[in-house]
């Protein structure tokens, strides 16, 4: 391994069991029992294992991981036990060279336990304190974070249980906010709003995400799509057009400046990672990750009356205050050239659970050793090089019984109904479908190469407010359909619903729908690249995906 690429991260979470017994063959031991102490210390010789515990490398600079450990903990485990096997991890690394710099975990009562038994604190009437001296070299520092997909989840767990964020008095006054609560409500009256459109402006937006079961808090998704800058958008649209109050502005800058926050922590790509690569850049994600450790350290999550500090609090000033620390030791002292903070996440373990989980959704602890050695072994299955016959990597031929299977007939349109009205919709729906229009001719200018006539048939220099609302700058880098476009897919749109039905049933083809269309619509369009025909097989593509969506969608 080159230099850079021994700089490692060690996570570790828990995975749920069933409790259970098993006699194993190999070994001709009993497993299922924990194998690290309780919280209290004690091992009691009838307990059960209820979790797994298991310990995975990351790399920071280049994409790799390998798990190294997966004991069996009880309902509970003792931080000091998994204190000695942590640091007996990072010893055995450290001697072939892999450098551990952080470690990251959730916030559970055990993981803050540990924190605790490392020196950890981060609170708001406490000097904080993010990282320990090195377990192997007392010149270096071990920091300790939490797992950012969990915070988030965290704090969209507080505005569902109905609790509200009040934002301190300077930031209301920074910022010119109408007022210092954040809440629910308008993300509520915004689903409501949608709920009664077909083409939504917060399409990725679902009710279920507002009234979370157990399991869908666990998801990362939701809480994504809930605290989301479209969310955002989507409120500052209603504002301007009287659907909201004037108050729900604050929830909508807050909403950004959280997705702001989780971009940069989850950055995966140099755009939104830390660089010195543009200095103007670089200094503005410093100034935006302290004044979030500022903002967390001032705001009260609760009710007017009663509010106490939370652990999402602690949550996020500690991965704030490290991240300052890490790119400082990064790009000044290591040389690199950039930093991608999705490499100090916990996606990779969470992806091995989704892997555990895949025969058994709470497996027993012996499926479960079973399967996370299956798992690990598998990154080292390849072909034998020294067999006696060549590589095959020829693809699997699957469904060969169904390639002479006769495709419908797209000339065949006498099952397609036609409307007999023009398309009426609201001027909020015109928005979400002007909004729509550009995401089409977006995506045939992405998958077709296309002549500057057809181009500048197909878009406008002109956006609309919902359209400005939804672009990440200032100057708007979203694609803004051209009247043809528009009045064209306008047609689309009231085919579409006239014979969504058809579509559904499968009494008729997307084939069909484009085919009657295109003879219907006049053609605006130069015949050279098939535009018009292109646009209609995209949006009739794209729509009846929305209405699958909208209609047969889990928890919708």
């Amino acid at each position: 391994m080159e230099e850079h690429e021994k700089h490692t991260v060690l996570m570790l979470d828990e995975i749920q069991l069933s409790s259970g017994l098993a006699f194993d063959q190999t070994t001709g031991t009993v497993i299922g029992r924990p194998t690290l102490p309780l919280a209290d210390g004690s091992l009691p010789h009838a307990a059960v294992a209820t979790h797994g515990l298991v310990f995975m490398l990351g790399g920071v600079t280049e994409r790799w991981k390998q798990t190294v450990a997966y004991p069996l903990t009880g309902n509970s485990f003792s931080s000091a036990a998994v204190q000695e096997q942590l640091i007996e991890i990072i010893q055995e690394c450290e001697t072939i060279e892999v450098r551990i710099d952080a470690v990251v975990s959730g916030m559970g009562g055990g993981n803050m336990a540990l924190w605790r038994e490392f020196g950890i604190v981060v609170g708001k009437h406490s000097v904080s304190r993010v990282s320990c001296c090195h377990p192997v070299d007392r010149n270096r520092k071990l920091y300790f974070m939490a797992d950012t997909a969990h915070l988030l989840k965290n704090l969209r767990n507080h505005f569902t249980s109905g609790q509200s964020i009040f934002l301190p008095e300077n930031v209301v006054e920074k910022h010119k906010l109408p007022s210092n609560e954040v809440n629910l409500v308008p993300i509520q009256k915004l689903v409501e709003i949608d709920s009664e459109l077909q083409l939504n402006i917060a399409p990725h937006l679902k009710p279920s995400f507002l009234d979370p079961g157990h399991y869908e808090k666990m998801k990362v998704g939701p809480a994504f799509s809930s605290l989301n800058h479209d969310t955002a958008a989507a409120l500052r649209f209603l504002v301007q057009r009287g659907g909201l109050p004037q108050e729900a502005l604050t929830t909508a800058w807050f909403i950004e400046t959280i997705y702001r926050w989780f971009k940069v922590l989850t950055s995966h790509t140099t755009k939104l990672g830390i660089s010195k690569l543009n200095d103007q850049k670089y200094e503005d994600s410093l100034i935006f990750l302290k004044d979030m450790v500022t903002l967390f350290t001032d705001l009260k999550i609760g009710s007017p009356l009663k509010h106490v500090w939370k652990p999402v609090q602690t949550g996020i000033i500690l991965v704030c205050k490290v991240a300052l620390e890490l790119q400082h030791y990064y790009l000044n002292e290591k040389g690199f050239f950039f930093v991608l903070l999705s490499r100090f996440a916990q996606d990779a373990l969470e992806n091995l659970f989704s892997t555990l989980r895949a025969k058994n959704a709470v497996p027993k602890a012996f499926q479960f050793r079973s399967a996370i050695r299956a798992a690990t072994l598998a990154q080292f299955f390849r072909p034998s090089r020294s067999g006696s016959y060549a590589i095959d990597d020829a693809p699997s031929l699957v469904g060969i019984e169904n390639c002479h299977a006769r495709a419908p007939n797209s000339n065949d349109t006498e099952a397609v109904e036609y409307p007999s009205n023009l398309l009426d919709i609201s001027m909020m729906e015109h928005e979400s479908f002007i909004y729509l229009a550009g995401f089409v001719v977006k995506s045939v200018a992405k998958h077709t190469r296309i002549c500057e006539q057809c181009n500048t048939a197909t878009v406008s220099n002109e956006a609309s407010v919902l359209t400005k609302l939804k672009s990440y700058t200032d100057d708007s880098k979203l694609v803004s359909p051209g009247p043809a476009v528009l009045h064209l897919l306008e047609t689309a749109e009231n085919m579409f619903r006239v014979n969504s039905n058809k579509l559904l049933c499968n009494e008729i083809t997307i084939g069909q729908l484009v085919a009657t269309t295109n003879v219907q619509a006049v053609n605006c369009f130069s015949p050279c690249h098939n535009t018009q025909e292109r646009l209609l097989r995209a949006f009739f593509k794209t729509r009846i995906n929305i209405l699958l969506r909208k209609e047969y969608a889990f928890g919708s």
